[in-house]
């Protein structure tokens, strides 16, 4: 359990932070889940990735 003496300083560092990040965030932008999604297809058939070929975790984790 927190002491009172902790929890107000990091709820007001907590609150600062996320007012901060609701500035930056844009939901019209496109995320990076979904900008790798979209060119997943084209970096597959890149001529230097099919040269060097990709590393089995990054198959493994692909997103799908």
């Amino acid at each position: 359990m927190i002491c009172e003496s902790w929890a107000r300083p990091l709820y007001n560092i907590a609150s600062r932070a996320y007012t901060r990040l609701e500035h930056i965030y844009d939901p019209k932008k496109p995320s990076l889940q979904q900008i790798f999604r979209e060119n997943w297809d084209d970096f597959l058939s890149d001529p230097e990735v099919l040269r060097k070929g990709l590393r089995p975790i990054v198959v493994e984790q692909q997103i799908l």
